[in-house]
């Protein structure tokens, strides 16, 4: 139990904020269970509290205000909670505050254990649990043997011993609270509506031993490698870990896995049932409060480019097949296999539960995803990332973080160098990959021939959306001209890590070619360029083009680089951090390309190759012999 009484001891400072009045470490006296069954219990509680609405308390109603918990119940059989214990039961896991329970002062919080860790301390103890929480494994309970669960699904494992809390989705808790100076008082019931028709347990008075323990934010970078705790599904029939990979500051790339496993699998080592690998680029925006439902959350954009799905359970497999085929012909999933997309035609895929990956963040849709994101320090030491749910709404960031949403800590720092190297080289997408918004894959390649200034290309192929590999080409635009590297950006307010910098284009050509009619068709009707023929496999290159008459809108919306404003110079943001490069989109005024924020839809580069520096300057030539006077 040391893990539990070590998360006791940790307390922070507190700042005066909305916070629910739960927040603290609480302790009971003895108290009969909710079922009145003959077990006593003495409980401690604490409720860290990582996001809470901005504003003071009371003035401002803390509802949504959400956090992590630890309790430890100490279980007797005497009304007097004395001698022994004949049963621990430790909890771990997030809470929320759900507000007022009219007419009553009281309020609703709600607690999702992810964890649950029970040791029987008498084989009385134990032969009930057997009998009456078989948790898919009755054989598993033993007298002095700690027993950990995240679920109890199915004919096995349905638990007749309410409060321990281990049946249902999130298996959670419902409490109501009312709290007076340093006592809470604590009525539990057995569901929600229980709750609100106030049919709940004798009061349980609770004395509070510490302050509220607060998460310290970190504003640094959310750079790192996160993965969550082994926890049940939020339907309760698997065991699930994510890990997710963040290698930028202001914009960058991410990896997402999140796999699932059995139920009895309480330590997610045994083989999975499926794995659903996404990959994708991200853009940090500005601090949010959540539609004043949060407090120290950021703002944040993620695009996925490649989704890898394997499934290796048949009822998931046929979920897939009649929520996702992800094909107008049929489902593409086999069993055991793995299957990587880039997309999925419109309506064969209504992203569902497994789908979303228990943040809403879709991968089939095309589409960019706005949410939030607290990157913080719990009371009890550990770092964490949390998101809202996400949104494809543009520019909304209004979700509130949920009782569901899994919080990563940090196991590794990652790709996370982020000083601004010296610019020159070749940089190059990592993989084939989808753009955000339209319909095809695409690859990028971007070179710069100095450190602060000199010539500069960059080559776009683009794929047909089904072409995974990137091998079929329907054409490729490369554009090359000259670049100056200016001072730091903060585009607009919105980059806060250094190594952004002001990027000047200029003297723009293009050249391009087509290998399918229909890109070619559409090309030429964006650009006509004074009459230019363009030809399926013939390079045409285009300079200059009269006003108006090479608008290629969707054509340049990577970075929307011009084509055929040869004395025209652009303006944007580069982001040069460790071996990553991007750009913001470009603008031909000055103020807008400066402080344009980045997107996730700009494509992320990675160094593939040096560019050699530039050749020292020629040596002076010898001098002139001496002459030779006449003789």
């Amino acid at each position: 139990w040391n893990m539990w009484r070590l998360a006791l001891l940790a307390v922070l400072a507190v700042a005066s904020a909305s916070r629910s009045p739960a927040c603290g470490t609480w302790t009971s006296g003895c108290y009969p269970s909710i079922a009145m069954d003959g077990f006593y219990i003495q409980s401690t509680i604490i409720f860290d509290v990582f996001s809470y609405p901005p504003g003071p308390y009371p003035s401002v109603d803390p509802v949504n205000s959400i956090g992590a918990y630890n309790q430890i119940d100490y279980v007797f059989d005497n009304a007097q909670c004395s001698g022994n214990n004949i049963l621990e039961v430790g909890r771990v896991g997030q809470w929320i505050d759900q507000g007022n329970l009219p007419p009553t002062l009281n309020r609703l919080v709600a607690l999702s254990s992810t964890i649950t860790q029970i040791t029987p301390n008498t084989p009385a103890v134990a032969t009930r649990l057997s009998t009456s929480c078989g948790c898919q494994n009755p054989t598993l309970w033993s007298s002095g043997t700690m027993r950990t669960i995240t679920v109890c699904p199915g004919a096995l494992g349905v638990c007749t011993i309410p409060w321990l809390a281990l049946n249902g989705p999130d298996r959670i808790q419902f409490a109501s609270i009312r709290a007076n100076l340093n006592v809470l008082n604590m009525s539990w019931a057995v569901s929600n509506s229980s709750i609100f028709n106030q049919n709940t347990s004798t009061p349980i008075a609770f004395t509070q031993s510490t302050a509220c323990s607060v998460a310290t934010p970190l504003n640094s970078s959310v750079c790192g490698e996160y993965t969550s705790d082994c926890r049940g599904s939020s339907d309760g029939l698997y065991n699930v870990q994510t890990s997710i990979n963040m290698y930028g500051d202001d914009v960058g790339y991410f990896q997402k896995q999140y796999t699932l496993y059995s139920p009895t699998d309480v330590t997610c080592t045994q083989g999975t049932r499926a794995s659903y690998y996404l990959e994708g680029t991200f853009a940090v925006h500005n601090l949010s409060d959540c539609n004043n439902d949060c407090s120290d959350s950021t703002e944040i954009e993620m695009f996925v480019t490649l989704a890898r799905i394997r499934v290796d359970d048949l009822y998931l497999l046929q979920f897939m097949a009649s929520s996702c085929a992800c094909s107008s012909a049929g489902p593409i999933w086999k069993l055991g296999v793995a299957t990587t997309v880039t997309t999925c035609p419109e309506n064969t895929c209504n992203n569902g539960r497994w789908l979303e990956f228990a943040d809403g963040l879709p991968w089939a849709t095309r589409l960019p995803s706005y949410g939030n994101f607290l990157h913080y320090l719990t009371a009890s030491g550990r770092e964490f990332l949390a998101f809202t749910p996400f949104s494809i709404t543009p520019d909304d960031y209004s979700n509130s973080f949920q009782l569901t949403n899994i919080a990563y800590h940090n196991t590794a720092a990652g790709d996370c160098e982020n000083n601004t190297n010296p610019l020159y080289g070749t940089y190059s997408s990592p993989s084939c990959g989808a753009i955000a918004e339209h319909w095809v894959n695409a690859e990028m390649t971007q070179v710069f021939q100095g450190n602060t200034s000199g010539n500069y290309s960059r080559l776009i192929s683009v794929f047909p959306a089904s072409d995974i590999t990137c091998s079929q080409p329907m054409m490729n635009l490369n554009m090359s001209g000259f670049f100056t590297l200016g001072g730091p950006s903060d585009c607009g307010g919105s980059c806060n890590y250094g190594t952004t910098l002001e990027l000047t284009i200029e003297n723009i050509t293009a050249t391009v070619v087509f290998w399918d009619p229909v890109i070619m068709s559409s090309f030429q009707m964006s650009c006509p360029c004074g009459g230019i023929s363009y030809a399926i496999g013939q390079t045409t290159t285009i300079v200059s083009c009269p006003p108006l008459d090479c608008e290629l809108g969707e054509f340049n919306g990577v970075d929307g680089l011009p084509v055929g404003h040869p004395g025209t110079p652009v303006y944007g943001t580069v982001s040069h951090a460790g071996d990553r490069l991007s750009t913001t989109m470009f603008a031909e005024d000055e103020a807008v390309g400066f402080n344009t924020p980045f997107s996730s839809a700009a494509m992320v580069l990675l160094q593939s190759a040096p560019s050699p520096p530039p050749p020292p300057p020629s040596p002076p030539p010898p001098p002139a012999p001496p002459s030779v006077p006449p003789s």
